[in-house]
């Protein structure tokens, strides 16, 4: 509140006066106000600061600075906003962290895409040639040629498991300075300090980046899909030209492999749960079943364990799918378009065979990423998703060209109240006035 009071009326044992490094002067009420200390530190009804505040939900937009000539405020000179500009100073490498693994998630989606593309183009031409050369009848010659196929495969998810130990919780910058200053603290011989920094000081000030780990899982498991999904397909055409011990024998190899993703796939629809990444979530789950359903499609005879454990599958992927549509009732990105590759899927389910996905079915049920290039402002829902500018969808001078569901107005500041495309949460709002826990991201827009 401003009171616009003489210096000289101030109480300076109540409300002291606080020096920058700069030079300006502020009371101690007047600069944790505008520095935001309540957002690092817990306060009773008396207003009196009494314990950390978690502080790993949101970035914060820029380092603090003094309010008359917004010079970066110094550590040395003001150490009682050590904590608010060691979050911004971490935030900050996290913004950088992400910005630049962003690029590398959309150049792997690329990847993904693109070796789709040749394995469903060139599908059927490699059953020919196996059942043609002679493949089909010998164990090692078709292994062999599986292999050469999937060499490529192979080198993506070398890649992709490479990238993904890089954008690791122990290989972030916060982390790592984090870690570093708990070291320096327990080597200097203050074991008070070092236990506090082990108990909760350090752990508390991360601030980490969370969608990129799940985003990045989630397209390893996309990778995953294409492979396994290509295995039993092109098992499956083979065994329909010509039944052998060799193709029964690599068709073992493929149902091993399709466990393991099965059980990635229940793995990442909590992990994704967890950080309300509903929209990929719900994708996952659509890869699941259909995996499942070409999974059963091998064992058309009754009676054995194989087929017993492939209905198994089915029944899971159906509830999977009965679950998603629940989670398509939340409002969040492509809700709808989700809602209805799922319908269409679970009309798999009564069908006698499985239908193989047709290019149009892929692209409907693939989602961008929202790693693509528009105008306008950022902003974080209340859940800390980053999300462009819901302007005006039906008063925007430009629509978003890369998959959205809304448009850029020219101004940049919300218009419309909208819903988070990963969690539903509020975004957006009215007459230039963000939804409540709306936050700028400034930081993105570099």
């Amino acid at each position: 509140m401003i009171e616009f009071n003489q210096y000289s009326d101030v109480n300076l044992d109540e409300n002291p006066i606080v020096v920058l490094s700069c030079g300006h002067f502020l009371t101690l009420e007047t600069l944790d106000g505008l520095l935001e200390m309540n957002s690092v530190y817990e306060q009773n009804n008396e207003g009196e600061y009494v314990g950390l505040r978690d502080m790993s939900g949101h970035l914060t937009q820029s380092l603090p600075a003094c309010p008359d000539c917004r010079k970066p405020l110094r550590q040395y000179a003001t150490q009682r906003y050590n904590r608010v500009v060691n979050r911004a100073v971490n935030d900050a490498m996290t913004r950088r962290f992400k910005i630049t693994n962003d690029a590398k998630l959309q150049s792997l989606d690329g990847d993904i895409e693109k070796l789709s593309r040749s394995l469903r183009d060139t599908r059927d031409s490699f059953a020919d040639l196996v059942v043609t050369s002679g493949a089909a009848s010998s164990e090692d010659f078709l292994f062999k040629c599986f292999r050469r196929r999937e060499k490529d495969t192979s080198m993506l998810l070398r890649k992709m498991r490479e990238f993904l130990e890089e954008i690791s919780q122990e290989q972030q910058p916060a982390k790592k300075l984090n870690d570093a200053t708990r070291r320096m603290v327990e080597a200097s011989g203050h074991p008070k300090q070092a236990a506090e920094t082990n108990t909760g000081h350090a752990k508390v000030n991360l601030s980490l980046d969370r969608s990129t780990p799940v985003t990045g899982h989630f397209l390893k498991l996309k990778n995953f899909y294409v492979w396994i999904m290509d295995k039993l397909i092109c098992v499956q055409t083979i065994m329909k030209r010509q039944s052998s011990s060799s193709v029964t024998a690599y068709g073992g190899r493929a149902i091993i492999a399709t466990e393991k993703f099965f059980l990635h796939c229940n793995h990442f629809f909590q992990q994704s749960s967890q950080e309300n990444v509903l929209n990929l979530n719900v994708e996952a789950r659509i890869y699941h079943a259909r995996a499942a359903l070409l999974y059963q499609s091998l064992y058309p005879k009754s009676g054995s364990t194989d087929t017993a454990q492939a209905k198994k599958h089915v029944e899971e992927a159906k509830v999977g799918l009965e679950e998603g549509l629940i989670i398509c009732e939340r409002p969040f990105r492509d809700a709808a378009m989700l809602r209805a590759a799922v319908e269409e899927t679970h009309k798999q389910f009564s069908r006698e065979f499985f239908e193989a996905v047709t290019a149009e079915e892929i692209a409907n049920i693939t989602l961008a990423l929202t790693l693509g290039s528009t105008t306008g402002h950022w902003y974080n829902c209340q859940n800390g998703h980053p999300v462009r500018n819901l302007s005006a969808i039906r008063h925007s001078c430009k629509n978003v060209t890369n998959g959205d569901q809304f448009a850029v107005g020219e101004c940049g500041m919300p218009m419309e109240e909208l819903r988070c495309w990963e969690c539903g949460a509020p975004v957006g709002g009215r007459n230039h006035a963000p939804a409540v826990g709306v936050t700028r991201a400034t930081q993105l827009e570099a």
